[in-house]
C-alpha cells in the first residue's frame, strides 16, 4: 500500500511541479496571476507560444571541461609525489633497520652471558671435545671446547696483541670474552713438541660454538656436498661477494694489500643460528717485520682473484669477474661487487626494455617494491635475521638502478662474447645511451 501511495505521489510531483522545499505544487505556494485583459491589438494570448528560455554560454561548459582535465592533471601529480614519499620513507626505514643490525653484531647468547661476566677465566675453565680437530688460520688456531655444559670455540693467539685495530664492523669477529693465560704448547700453531706439560703464554678468546673454515677448506666442502650445481655456485657466489665487501671495508680503511695466504680471513657458521657462512676479518692486519720475508702480500684486487679460483662460483660471470679484476681499476671491486648482488638477487623475470633508459625505470620500480615486500616482512617476522639475509637487506639499501643497470649489462656483454656475438651488445649500448 505504501509504494503505491509513493509512485501517486511521485507521478503527481512531476505533473504539478512540486516546490523542493515545502512539497506544494507552485499552483499553491504562490499567488495567482490576475488575467490580463485580452486587447485586439495584442499579438500575445493565452494560446500564443512561450518564448524559449535564453540558451546558456557554451562558455561554462568549456570550463567546466578545462577544469576536470586539469584536476585530473593534478589528481596524477599528487599520486606521483605520494608514491616518490612511499618510496622514500621505505628506503629510509630499511636503512633505520640495517644500522639497528650492524649496531646490534655483539649481541651475546643469553646461555654466555654469564661467561661474559665471569672473573679471572683460566684455560683449565674449558674442556677440549674429543673427536673434532684443532682449524689453523694463519698464527691462529681454533678448537672446540665446553664451558660446562654449553658448546663454545676458542681461538688461541700466541702472537703479541696489535694496539691498532680495525673499524670492520659486521666482518669482526667478536668474542663473548677474552683473557690470557699458559696453555699447553700442544694446542699452539705449528707446535712441534709432544711434550703436554710445555707450556706458553696465549690470548684466548671465547667465541660462541661455531663452524670453521678457511676459504680454500670452505671450498673443498662445497665440491663435496651432495647438492646440485645451482646450489654450489650460490654458496659461492655468497662467499665470494663477502670477501669483496670486506675488502671494500678495508679499502676505505687505507689498507691496500694483504697476504696472499689469505690468512686474514675466516669463515664461520653459528652452529645454533646460521645456514650460510659469515666471512670474517682477522685483527692484525699490518705486515709482522720479523716474518715480512716469509709472507708474501699482494693488492686487493690480486686477493680476490684468489679466491675466485679457489671458489669458482657460477660459470656465467667467473670469465667477467676475472677479466674485471685483472685490470685493477678503482672501480673494479664495485662492478664485482654488483655482478654478484645481479646474480644473487636480481630480477629474473623483468622485462628490462630495449633502451638504457627503459632498463633503468624498469630496474627502478622493481627495487622499489622489493623494499617494499622486505620491509612489510621485517615488521611482520621481528626475527633475528641471518648473514644472508644482512646481506640481501645491504643490497636493497644500497644499491641503485643504475648500479644494476651497469651490471647486468656487464653480464649481457661477457655472455655475448662467449657466444661469439660481441658485436651485437656494444651497438645495443650505443642505441640505448644515444
Amino acid at each position: 500500500m505504501s509504494s503505491a501511495i509513493c509512485q501517486n505521489f511521485v507521478q503527481n510531483a512531476w505533473k504539478k511541479e512540486l516546490c523542493s522545499n515545502c512539497f506544494k505544487s507552485k499552483d499553491e505556494h504562490t499567488e495567482k496571476p490576475k488575467p490580463r485583459p485580452i486587447d485586439d491589438t495584442d499579438t500575445e494570448n493565452e494560446y500564443s507560444t512561450p518564448e524559449p528560455a535564453p540558451r546558456k554560454s557554451l562558455s561554462l561548459s568549456t570550463d567546466s571541461l578545462m577544469t576536470g582535465g586539469a584536476g585530473e592533471e593534478k589528481r596524477k601529480e599528487k599520486n606521483k609525489d605520494n608514491y616518490g614519499a612511499v618510496v622514500v620513507a621505505n628506503h629510509e626505514a630499511l636503512a633505520q633497520v640495517l644500522e639497528n643490525i650492524q649496531q646490534q653484531s655483539n649481541h651475546v647468547q643469553p646461555a654466555l652471558r654469564g661467561l661474559k661476566s665471569s672473573p679471572n677465566l683460566r684455560w683449565i675453565d674449558f674442556s677440549m671435545k674429543s673427536g673434532t680437530s684443532a682449524v689453523t688460520v694463519g698464527r691462529r688456531t681454533f678448537h672446540q671446547a665446553l664451558w660446562g655444559t654449553q658448546h663454545v670455540t676458542l681461538m688461541v693467539n700466541t702472537d703479541t696483541v696489535t694496539s691498532s685495530t680495525l673499524s670492520l664492523g659486521t666482518f669482526s669477529l667478536t668474542p663473548v670474552t677474552e683473557f690470557s693465560d699458559l696453555i699447553a704448547e700442544s694446542y699452539t700453531v705449528k707446535s712441534e713438541s709432544k711434550d703436554s706439560a710445555k707450556q706458553r703464554q696465549a690470548t684466548v678468546s671465547v667465541l660462541p660454538w661455531l663452524q670453521v673454515n678457511t676459504i680454500e677448506s670452505y671450498s673443498e666442502l662445497l665440491k663435496s656436498k651432495a647438492q646440485n650445481h645451482e646450489d654450489m655456485w650460490k654458496d659461492a657466489n655468497f662467499v665470494m661477494l663477502q670477501l669483496v665487501n670486506a675488502l671494500k671495508t678495508l679499502q676505505a680503511q687505507g689498507i691496500e694489500e694483504l697476504p696472499l695466504s689469505l690468512n686474514c680471513f675466516v669463515l664461520c657458521k653459528d652452529v645454533d643460528k646460521d645456514t650460510h657462512h659469515r666471512l670474517c676479518v682477522l685483527q692484525g692486519l699490518a705486515p709482522d717485520p720479523a716474518n715480512k720475508s716469509d709472507e708474501e702480500y699482494g693488492t686487493l684486487c690480486v686477493i680476490a682473484l684468489k679466491a675466485l679460483n679457489f671458489l669458482q662460483p657460477s660459470p656465467k660471470i667467473t670469465p667477467l669477474i676475472h677479466s674485471l679484476l685483472n685490470k685493477e681499476r678503482a672501480v673494479s671491486l664495485t662492478q664485482v661487487k654488483s655482478v654478484l648482488e645481479f646474480c644473487l638477487w636480481g630480477p629474473s623475470d623483468v622485462c628490462l626494455g630495449s633502451t638504457i633508459r627503459e632498463r633503468e625505470l624498469a630496474l627502478q620500480r622493481w627495487l622499489d617494491l622489493q623494499r617494499a615486500t622486505v620491509l612489510h616482512g621485517l615488521v611482520c617476522a621481528r626475527v633475528q635475521l641471518t648473514v644472508h639475509e644482512e646481506c640481501h637487506l645491504l643490497f636493497l639499501v644500497r644499491s641503485s638502478a643504475r648500479m644494476m643497470c651497469d651490471a647486468s649489462l656487464l653480464i649481457e656483454s661477457s655472455n655475448m662474447k662467449h657466444s661469439n656475438f660481441g658485436g651485437g651488445h656494444k651497438e645495443y649500448v650505443r642505441a640505448g645511451t644515444s
